[in-house]
């Protein structure tokens, strides 16, 4: 006959077992914390995916399809286009090739030739008092006021320093070469004047390495409310290693290093949005007020920053750019020539997503409302308007986001019974059990809701409004059993959706063509220990 202190553990079993039975619950409401790809999925915070592409986090963390994008031009140029510049003074925007050295303007989409200089030579364009400068890595400065007339610039004193970087800042043209570490600029104002008795300036570079300047960069440094000194930031790199420093005096062009290991990948991998300074390196994705060393911000993404996942052999065509208020970054994977992976990154949420719209040059068209225009990596000579429609070029767009690996009940048996998603448009959702790569599916709808006057109730305005939701619920009823679940949402299209009209009127707004914004797991544990 079985003892008391039997009987009580039997009953303290069935207790406990009982209390593993009960129904657990898992919601989510928040995608802002965006792609983990270094930790493990059951590691993952709820509100992190170890998956996602071509998907946008909202305001409010909600996970958005991103919109496409179109041609620009209409012709493609002949030549693969490797650097844009929008100028001011000019205008109109500079497109240039290296493989043939030729100069376009564009206005509007039209591209006109408009110099032509020695093939395979790097540029860089800088508006500086009232005129439009080129720098050519052999050929010299040039200079424009109309953007079709460039005429050779004649030094009234000095010799103008060969570069193929500029920048301005402090009232002064700055110019470096990617074969040399001497940043040199002219006398204040005075773009002809590089004597340095009639106040130019050079300085080399030198502290911590040799390597040669590959990045010149302009800050206000209105940022740094302990300084309020406005900077220049100069990046160098040789291979995989590098160095920041900024420049704090434009008399002597004296600086100081903020880090002496990190350097910017190329001369386009820094851009700066709401006072802040964001590079892309060979060593990963970082920030910087432009008064203080570098913070990581890619820390997420370390796994993804190792030559056995990203292509190193030429880090100089990895770009930034800054996208309303967004910043995104374009960089070749391994075993690519070209930029085929793009990073977006929310500085609200410190969170990044993934993209297939990769470019391999941006100029965000400021006198267009800050369109943001991005060269192609595939098609040579073709520039696109990202953010417009629903269709990359025409084609399809395919959008997933996974979640997560949930383990509500420790790991033991359980049956994964109902998911509530609340969202927008049409998608697929699927449970992955037990880390597997596919499981059940099934298409969610969330078009429209209630009667429709005259359609679904004859001639009775009581039983609908004859719209459609902006926003849905759809179930889901797996009954799946499984230790773990992962969610997974995925869709292809050319579609897009359209928002409500503003509140405070205006036209309603084209979309990404679905959206979830939260999803309710229901799950029943089978047994405590099976």
């Amino acid at each position: 006959m079985p003892s008391v202190t039997s009987d009580q553990n039997l009953i303290t079993r069935q207790a406990t077992k009982a209390k593993k039975l009960a129904y657990s619950e898992i919601y989510i409401g928040d995608f802002s914390g965006g792609l983990n790809i270094r930790d493990a999925l059951t590691e993952l915070q709820n509100n992190e995916t170890p998956d996602c592409i071509n998907v946008i986090l909202d305001e409010r963390g909600a996970c958005h399809k991103r919109l496409g994008y179109v041609k620009w031009n209409a012709t493609a140029l002949p030549n693969a286009i490797s650097y844009g510049y929008e100028s001011d003074v000019c205008n109109t925007i500079f497109w240039y090739c290296q493989a043939d050295g030729k100069l376009y303007r564009d206005d509007g989409g039209v591209l006109t030739q408009v110099a032509q200089f020695a093939a395979a030579g790097t540029v860089s364009i800088a508006d500086f008092a009232g005129t439009c400068y080129l720098a050519h890595s052999f050929d010299g400065l040039f200079f424009s006021t109309d953007g079709t007339a460039w005429s050779t610039v004649a030094p009234s004193g000095g010799q103008i320093p060969s570069g193929d970087m500029l920048a301005t800042w402090q009232n002064r043209l700055w110019i470096a070469s990617s074969t040399s570490n001497l940043l040199s600029a002219c006398a204040p104002g005075d773009a002809t004047q590089w004597d340095v008795a009639k106040n130019s300036v050079g300085n080399y570079i030198r502290e911590g390495n040799d390597f040669p300047i590959v990045c010149l960069f302009g800050s206000s440094g209105a940022e740094a409310a302990s300084t309020l000194q406005p900077t220049l930031i100069v990046g160098k790199r040789s291979g995989a290693q590098g160095s920041i420093h900024r420049v704090i005096d434009a008399s002597n062009a004296d600086y100081v290093t903020l880090d002496q290991s990190v350097g910017p990948a190329g001369p386009s991998s820094i851009t700066s949005l709401y006072g802040r300074l964001y590079l892309i390196s060979t060593s990963g994705i970082f920030e910087t007020d432009g008064q203080n060393p570098l913070v990581p911000i890619g820390a997420k993404l370390s796994r993804l920053w190792r030559p056995d996942s990203i292509e190193f052999s030429h880090p100089e065509r990895f770009v930034a750019t800054r996208t309303r208020d967004r910043v995104r970054f374009s960089l070749a994977l391994l075993g690519s020539n070209v930029n085929n992976l793009c990073l977006e990154y929310h500085p609200g949420f410190a969170a990044f997503t993934a993209r297939s719209d990769a470019a391999s040059a941006y100029v965000v068209h400021g006198q267009q409302d800050a369109i943001l225009l991005g060269v192609s990596p595939t098609v040579p000579g073709q520039i696109y308007q990202h953010d417009v429609g629903g269709a990359d070029d025409g084609q399809p767009i395919s959008s997933r986001l996974t979640t997560k690996v949930f383990e509500p009940t420790g790991g033991y048996q359980q049956r994964l019974q109902h998911i509530h998603v609340l969202g927008r448009g049409t998608f697929t959702v699927e449970t992955l059990p037990n880390f597997t790569l596919s499981g059940k599916s099934k298409v969610l709808s969330m078009q429209a809701s209630g009667f429709q006057w005259d359609f679904d109730g004859w001639d009775d305005p009581s039983v609908g409004w004859g719209e459609d939701l902006v926003e849905g619920w759809d179930d889901f009823w797996p009954r799946q059993l499984g230790r773990a679940f992962q969610i997974r949402f995925t869709e292809t299209s050319t579609n897009i959706g359209t928002s409500p009209p503003l509140g405070i009127g205006g036209p309603a707004q084209a979309i990404g063509a679905w959206a979830t914004y939260g999803l309710h797991l229901t799950i029943t544990p089978l047994h405590p220990y099976g």
